[in-house]
């Protein structure tokens, strides 16, 4: 059955106790992507730059690791790892569709990886405060 599985970046901006990841991130741009993805895709995850591909509910400490201080090849690492994770979770089959809610660092190398895969990225081109706004547009059903 043909899913939309969004894919969330994490934010520096986390609790400083292990939290289930949904709950980790606090950061309006990971609060409001949160709430997108759980209102129009079947299920989600958090791409998170020390674990990796991350369940929602799954518990994980608070960690200061970020892909934009990560070299070239640390981030194609990270991409060759979260591409393991996603066809280990039984994720890359050709009827779902992924819905990037992250930005540059988190799709470059991964989405590369992803190309037989059908991809979506609503966010593409917009600044932050214009993917906050599109964020609020979006969950109020008027985008």
């Amino acid at each position: 059955m043909p899913m939309r599985i969004g894919l969330v970046a994490c934010v520096g901006l986390k609790r400083e106790i292990a939290s289930p990841a949904r709950e980790l991130y606090s950061s309006p741009l990971f609060l409001k992507s949160r709430a997108w993805v759980e209102a129009h895709c079947d299920c989600w995850y958090v791409l998170s730059a020390k674990y990796g591909l991350v369940a929602p509910e799954e518990l994980i400490e608070t960690y200061g690791v970020a892909l934009r201080r990560m070299t070239a090849s640390q981030c194609r690492d990270w991409a060759v790892r979260v591409y393991g994770q996603l066809g280990s979770a039984g994720l890359l089959r050709a009827a779902h569709t992924f819905v990037w809610l992250a930005g540059a660092k988190y799709r470059n190398y991964l989405s590369r990886l992803m190309s037989d895969e059908r991809q979506e990225n609503p966010l593409e081109g917009l600044r932050i405060g214009e993917q906050l706004h599109w964020l609020d547009g979006a969950s109020d059903g008027t985008c």
